[in-house]
């Protein structure tokens, strides 16, 4: 039982030193963090109004691409800016609902509300994904207390 509570601390030990690592560097994360949810935005919104012909195709599902697609936006749009979770989230689901309206613009795409129902999970779970990584490494960077 010691061996398991040695364990423990030092794997706990090694996600601080990690986690501390990481906040020294927090600015630079976050920026990177903000860049890559711009560039993935712009990949969603070529993707969902560009020809099928052209639209990239990662799976054979796609529902699955449109939840990964915008729980990717919007989890690297939160992880950059934490506090302002509920803004993103509500800006990631008008992004979905806007993109939808504009397919029925052109004449060989269609928008439904089944497909926006899919970006507004993936948009959650991103969400959540990015505030619980997020406060776990918060809480692994505090200096661990000895009583």
């Amino acid at each position: 039982m010691n061996q398991a509570v040695g364990r423990e601390t030092w794997l706990g030990r090694c996600l601080g030193r990690i986690a501390r690592a990481l906040d020294r560097h927090a600015e630079a994360l976050r920026v990177a963090a903000a860049l890559l949810g711009l560039v993935l935005a712009a990949i969603v919104v070529f993707s969902t109004l560009s020809p099928l012909a052209l639209r990239p195709m990662l799976t054979s599902d796609a529902d699955v691409e449109r939840f990964l697609a915008f729980a990717g936006v919007a989890g690297c749009f939160v992880f950059a800016a934490p506090k302002r979770w509920l803004l993103i989230l509500g800006l990631a689901v008008v992004l979905g609902a806007g993109l939808e309206a504009a397919q029925n613009l052109r004449p060989d795409r269609h928008g439904l509300w089944h497909d926006l129902d899919w970006k507004a999970a993936g948009a959650c779970f991103g969400t959540a994904l990015a505030l619980a990584s997020h406060a776990l490494l918060r809480r692994l960077a505090r200096p661990e207390r000895r009583d």
